[in-house]
């Protein structure tokens, strides 16, 4: 009797079973038995198997045709008057204006790009309604959902855009003057234009938006071309008397006095204006003439002029009593960010200049004069003596002294963001600043504070986080006092764990 062999043609032993082998003359197959299966069926019964699967799927065929008989009719049909099943019933039965409704409120919290593009793939009614102007009065293209180009824009423009009331076209390198003179033509809406980092506008298309939209108040022009903030561009445009905010930063200012002329006598109800990063068309610096500037504008609120070369013409002693001063600015900005300019920037923003800028601003919230190496605690005092409820203080660079300890005092009840990085302090000074935010547990408000590159010790972080329990974010990168591991940024739950080990070390150590 011939020796079985296995599937492979292996010589089968029953004493050296394997499962597999690469050598197939090396094993031999595995065993296998098919009736441990529970759906093991012998080769006689495959036909029964076979019609016994038919009858099933024809039995659930029967069962689903039956269940969506009764199933009651929901609503008619569009084509043939027959019935939609029930997945139709959001689709089409919602009311127009219940859904409308419903998309005003997606609108406001996600936008109308990306939200409607989408949208409007749903289903026809949807489309309908996300085509409709009045959804489409705040749009944003500046974050990329929609790639901004010339003919995207025009399109935008022909069949959306009609009742825009705020658009962002910022970073339109791509838009060509004829694209922003069709917005100007056809946006007559428009309250908040976005044009910063637009290269290829022009003077033409800015006093065409100053005409064409009598409801602009807003306009940002912030780094986009010389002929941009030409002066007929913008003295076309601040002589509507509506304009609230303007920014015009990081451009060359070629004719600065007479834009600053036009602002002066034209825009009494100037709230915002943006400087920052800006040059004179001669390389000088900008001249303000600071108390005609704040009687023409007594409404501002917000005046940046960080990293700028400024300087403020001389008037008497009388005009300067008998100015008004900015009664209801709230943010001040004069920081410098560019050491090769600290010499000469330095020079022009005195301690009187400031003065001059914040008299009457008992309302101030922002104050930033990072870099401005050459100031002293004490002549920040002497042009803050009215400002009582300081929430954002940035003071980076500064000179500091003993007297930094009586600004946190002054400050600390409403402090929310303190900045005193890369600060020169003497020893212990800035330990005992941090003592002083921290007395009163009850009234402190600070959420985050900037530590980088100084000398704080151990002690003084403890103190902050004992008595500062509102604190979210606390920067201690670079700080050459404390132990390894420690400097780096501290918030969420980094900060609750340091909070918990800074404050178990305390119980150890008494």
């Amino acid at each position: 009797m011939a020796q079985r062999r296995g599937v492979l043609g292996i010589k089968k032993d029953p004493k050296n079973q394997v499962l597999f082998s690469f050598d197939v003359r090396a094993g031999d197959e595995w065993p296998s038995s098919d009736e441990e299966d529970s759906d093991y069926l012998p080769s006689g019964d495959e036909k029964k198997l076979n019609v016994l699967k038919c009858n099933t799927k024809s039995k659930r065929k029967k069962q689903k045709s039956s269940d969506q008989q009764k199933i009651p009719n929901s609503s008619p049909a569009k084509g043939n008057g027959t019935t939609s099943t029930s997945s139709d019933i959001w689709g089409e039965c919602i009311p127009v204006e219940m859904l409308h409704k419903i998309f005003t409120f997606a609108v406001a919290k996600e936008g109308a790009v990306p939200f409607l593009c989408r949208a409007a793939k749903t289903c026809r009614r949807w489309n309908q309604t996300a085509k409709h102007p009045s959804l489409w009065t705040h749009v944003d293209l500046s974050f990329g959902w929609v790639k901004l180009t010339s003919m995207t824009l025009k399109w935008l423009v022909e069949n959306r855009l009609s009742q825009v009331e705020d658009l962002n076209l910022s970073s339109g390198k791509n838009l060509t003057c004829t694209d922003f003179q069709e917005v100007a033509t056809r946006c007559q809406s428009l309250r908040v234009i976005n044009l910063s980092y637009c290269r290829k506008i022009t003077s033409a298309t800015v006093q065409k938006l100053a005409t064409n939209c009598p409801n602009l108040v807003n306009v940002d022009l912030s780094f986009s071309s010389v002929k941009a903030v030409a002066a007929p561009s913008l003295k076309c445009l601040v002589q509507t008397d509506r304009l609230t905010h303007l920014n015009i930063a990081g451009n060359r200012l070629v004719s600065f006095n007479t834009v600053m002329n036009c602002i002066t006598e034209h825009c009494p109800n100037l709230q915002l204006l943006d400087l920052s990063n800006a040059t004179s068309g001669c390389g000088g610096n900008l001249m303000i003439k600071l108390e005609k500037f704040q009687s023409g504008c007594p409404k501002l609120r917000v005046l940046r002029l960080a990293n700028c070369l400024i300087d403020v013409t001389f008037v008497s002693r009388q005009l300067q009593s008998d100015c008004p001063g900015f009664k209801y600015l709230q943010e001040l900005s004069v920081a410098v960010n560019s050491t090769d300019r600290n010499t000469v920037i330095t020079h022009r923003i005195g301690s009187g200049c400031i003065s001059r800028i914040l008299k009457n601003a008992c309302g101030l919230k922002l104050l930033d004069m990072r870099g401005i190496t050459n100031w002293g605690y004490g002549a920040m005092l002497a042009v803050l003596p009215d400002v009582t409820d300081l929430e954002q203080l940035y003071i980076s660079q500064f000179s500091i002294s003993d007297e930094l300890a009586i600004i946190a005092r002054k400050w600390r009840h409403s402090l929310i963001y303190f900045d005193v990085s890369w600060i020169s302090a003497p020893e212990g000074c800035l330990d005992n600043t941090l003592k002083v935010l921290g007395e009163e547990p009850s009234r402190s408000k600070l959420q985050q504070l900037d530590l980088t590159g100084t000398k704080v010790s151990l002690k003084g972080v403890r103190w902050i986080l004992s008595g500062c329990q509102e604190l979210e974010k606390l920067n201690l990168t670079s700080c050459r006092s404390l132990p390894r591991g420690m400097k780096k940024l501290y918030e969420g739950k980094d900060l609750t764990q340091l909070r918990k080990d800074v404050i178990r070390t305390t119980d150890v150590c008494s």
